[in-house]
């Protein structure tokens, strides 16, 4: 079956020695009407009423000349306030320019700055007739179903106007769907019209859906290579969604009366720790640990200090709505309470999660229910079908992986394996890609390998027939673990893994550091591969590059110095920085707790 219709590539024509010459005039035309533009634009009178017979002359022939564009809205705005244009005046000169403009659009439909400087001459008036706004919009559709421009200003229009989405609205889309299963516009909108529309009636919600899923079913048996309804479907499956909550917190002391406090979230949060709550007034927050504490992220790191040195951590941290960058419907949230008990100072400490938020770490008005088991198995029988009918179609492969990804089962993640094999096959311009799906079902084994409660401080990846290209999920290591061997793999990146002291990434591919910060604990990372000397010089100028130099200035010396064998900090404050010599052991000890 021919490839979809988004998957088109366009072609360019030879042009006759007539339409090249043509083009030659038109260039010439166009140079001249620019000149004449710019020479009023820059007199002493460039909001003059003549000046606007310049700029459509420019735009007639390049409407996408946004500086023209521009400057047309400058005098239109000049006009609109000068003291001799009344009401009648103002209506007039905006109502030419939408005649104008629908002039342009017919002939291009497609030009952002014709639906943008449209918007504009609409919002400028004082009664503006959205009836015919929604009229126009239609018009356009009718000729082009999938002018992702035209749904832009439908939705626009509607909300302008003052009108809620309705039931009618999701059965136009059908009709537009109907009409042709490839348009990503209209399944789009869909998705959005649909929450909008049922609200919390997910009765009326879950009616649409199971009507759509035989839609979808359809359009995929009749197009298989296109993406609109495959993307479509995923979102009909739905996706899960949860109250924010805490994976695991950990406090390690690390110099003196200073502790580490570093908490693990199910979803990236935007975390202010400075208005975290302790219930000992003895103990203090010191600052954020991280470079971003803006930058929502699954992990939030800060420093505690305690009364004196020697002193054990033995405190609740509350950590209260107004903590964290949450949507203002959770406003009234429970507050997140960890309780941490240590013994003595010199340990790691595991915090005991008091009570959890009943914040959403989705807005569920913008996603889909997640779909029953029963519905995934369904949708898993149709796609296996299809697939074994359109073997060489890349899509049904792809939801099949993304299906038995979420039913799980070793059985299951075999078969996806395999399946990802099959698509590097058919798809081999994104075989990385797949290889790093691939590496992601292998990381989820092994993490259900490392938390169970025989796993120890030390571990080492065992060697497998499947290497990792990357690691999805480093924060989900169990925190326990402070030592962590991935020699011999085929990482690009240097993963976060927040808990950890010690890391091994010897003969992997390392390309890029992307935040060492985001390792408060990490004392030594050892890296090596077979170019020995010269490929720990490589490593060293990747870190370099990725590493600010005023947060890391061990690493100031250590690329100044740029010597193999004992490097020496220049500052004098910080540990000496050991780095081996052979091949075999390239390590960075870094000063204890650079942090």
């Amino acid at each position: 079956m021919a490839e979809g219709s988004h998957n088109q590539k366009k072609s360019s024509a030879v042009l006759s020695a007539a339409e090249t010459e043509a083009n030659k005039r038109r260039t010439k035309t166009y140079i001249d009407a620019w000149a004449v533009m710019a020479t009023m634009r820059d007199s002493a009178d460039p909001f003059d009423a003549s000046a606007l017979d310049a700029t459509q002359a420019v735009v007639e022939l390049n409407p996408d000349a946004y500086t023209v564009w521009n400057y047309r809205r400058r005098i239109l705005t000049h006009l609109f306030a000068t003291s001799h244009s009344d009401e009648k005046d103002r209506v007039l000169l905006a109502k030419q320019d939408l005649k104008l403009l629908e002039k342009l659009i017919r002939i291009h439909p497609k030009s952002y700055w014709l639906w943008v400087h449209r918007r504009w001459v609409l919002e400028n008036m004082s009664s503006p007739d959205w009836d015919r706004e929604l009229l126009i919009s239609q018009m356009m559709l009718d000729l082009d179903a999938r002018n992702f421009h035209g749904w832009s200003y439908r939705r626009s229009v509607l909300k302008s106007a003052g009108r809620l989405p309705d039931l009618a609205e999701i059965e136009y889309t059908n009709a537009k769907i109907r009409q042709n299963f490839s348009n990503y516009s209209a399944w789009h909108y869909r998705s959005r019209l649909i929450p909008s529309v049922t609200g919390e009636d997910f009765e009326q919600r879950d009616s649409i859906i199971q009507k759509d899923f035989e839609t979808v079913r359809n359009a995929i048996y009749t197009e298989p290579a296109d993406q609109s309804a495959w993307l479509y479907q995923r979102w009909l499956l739905g996706q899960k969604s949860s109250n924010l909550t805490v994976e695991w917190a950990i406090a390690e002391h690390v110099s003196d009366a200073k502790f580490m406090v570093i908490v693990c979230f199910n979803a990236p949060v935007s975390m202010n720790p400075s208005k975290v709550i302790l219930s000992d007034a003895k103990y203090r927050v010191e600052r954020i640990a991280t470079k971003s504490p803006i930058t929502p992220s699954h992990v939030v790191s800060f420093s505690i200090i305690a009364p004196q040195a020697g002193t054990p951590l033995k405190l609740e941290i509350c950590l209260k709505p107004d903590c964290f960058n949450l949507p203002t419907s959770n406003s009234q949230l429970e507050e997140i309470s960890l309780s941490f008990n240590a013994t003595r100072t010199a340990m790691r400490v595991e915090g005991t999660i008091t009570t959890q938020s009943n914040a959403q770490t989705d807005n569920t008005l913008q996603m889909n229910q997640y779909q029953p088991v029963e519905i995934w198995e369904r949708e898993l029988a149709s796609i296996r079908e299809l697939a074994e009918f359109e073997p060489e179609s890349k899509w049904p492969w792809m939801a099949l992986v993304h299906c038995l990804k979420e039913l799980g089962g070793e059985s299951n993640v075999r078969e996806a394996i395999s399946v990802c094999d099959t698509l590097e096959r058919l798809d081999p311009d994104r075989k990385n890609y797949y290889r790093d799906t691939i590496s992601d079902f292998h990381w989820n084994q092994t993490l259900d390998k490392l938390t169970n409660p025989s796993t120890s401080e030390s571990s080492v990846i065992p060697p497998m027939p499947w290497k990792f290209t990357r690691i999805p999920t480093p924060h989900l290591l169990p925190p326990i673990l402070t030592i962590l061997n991935l020699a011999n793999h085929a990482l690009t990146d240097i993963p976060v893994f927040p808990c950890l002291r010690e890391l091994n990434v010897d003969n992997n591919l390392i390309q890029r550091v992307r935040r060492l910060d985001m390792m408060p604990l990490l004392q030594r990372l050892t890296e090596a591969s077979e170019k020995g000397a010269d490929g720990f010089i490589e490593f060293m100028d990747v870190i370099w590059e990725n590493v600010s130099m005023a947060a890391n200035c061990w690493l100031r010396a250590l690329r100044e110095t740029r010597v193999i064998g004992q490097w020496h900090a220049i500052d004098p404050s910080l540990s000496a920085i050991e780095v081996g010599a052979t091949a075999s052991e390239h390590d960075l000890v870094f000063p204890t707790y650079h942090q």
